[in-house]
């Protein structure tokens, strides 16, 4: 359970198997709570949970003596930054053209989707990756990466957003991080991406019943499958998943969708 190996080219490539992780991007991680840090709990059986050793954290909320902390316990540490959209809280977002913000992202009223086919998007989100090499994270969470299944305002083909994070996950490996598909869960879409991603996080693929996405192929390829069921959102007991996302080599757990620190419970 050492958080995977490296990649082929130098990078930070987490293996498939069993991998305790903490998904915690509602606030900056504090390295002194319990519940930041995911440990001293215990997983859907009563069993006590190993402690994570990789830690998805927000990009831009947490400073590089967060990731330096991590680093000194042995954890790995992957950056979460949006692709496919962008929120005009975070700082580079009077840099985006206003003609490549389309439509607002259901759900969440402060998010536009991106054109992702602007030059000037791919400038912003290379520099964002930029960001998280600087910090020292190991690699990028890239949020909204399959943006051409959203009514985005744009017409954006899937063939286009596989050349857009093709082009990311080169980017990002060029600069020592890993890559990761975000969701994509379309059976087509994954398979393509597969040869250029180092890992899956996949949300609610048991509720929705996509894991075949992802299963027996990532597993196959020796890639981690990091997966996420919700408990404030009808998703399935863990008493009913886990033992189909253990048996698949799935490191699952079920959270609540603030992703705040508190509530965790792994399947293994």
């Amino acid at each position: 359970m050492d958080g995977g190996a490296g990649g082929d080219g130098g990078w930070w490539a987490p293996s498939a198997g069993d991998i305790p992780w903490q998904w915690e991007l509602d606030h900056a991680l504090s390295l002194s709570s319990a519940a930041d840090m995911g440990t001293g709990e215990t997983t859907y059986t009563g069993a006590a949970a190993a402690p994570p050793v990789v830690y998805d954290i927000d990009g831009f909320d947490n400073p590089a003596s967060t990731i330096t902390g991590l680093h000194a316990l042995g954890a790995h540490v992957i950056c979460y930054i949006e692709v496919g959209a962008a929120e005009n809280y975070r700082p580079d977002y009077s840099q985006f053209p206003a003609a490549a913000l389309g439509s607002t992202v259901s759900g969440y009223s402060n998010e536009k989707y991106l054109n992702i086919n602007d030059p000037t998007v791919l400038s912003v989100i290379k520099a964002r990756i930029d960001m998280c090499a600087g910090k020292g994270c190991d690699a990028i969470e890239p949020d909204i990466d399959d943006s051409y299944a959203s009514s985005t305002g744009f017409t954006i083909t899937q063939a286009q957003n596989v050349t857009y994070d093709c082009t990311l996950a080169t980017y990002a490996h060029s600069k020592g991080l890993g890559w990761g598909l975000k969701n994509g869960d379309d059976p087509t879409f994954a398979s393509q991406m597969l040869p250029h991603v180092d890992f899956v996080l996949d949300e609610q693929c048991f509720q929705y019943s996509t894991c075949t996405a992802f299963y027996p192929s990532f597993r196959q390829a020796g890639k981690a499958v990091f997966e996420v069921e919700y408990q404030d959102q009808g998703g399935p007991s863990p008493s009913s998943f886990c033992p189909t996302a253990n048996a698949y080599g799935f490191n699952s757990i079920q959270f609540t969708t603030p992703l705040d620190g508190t509530f965790r419970v792994p399947c293994r």
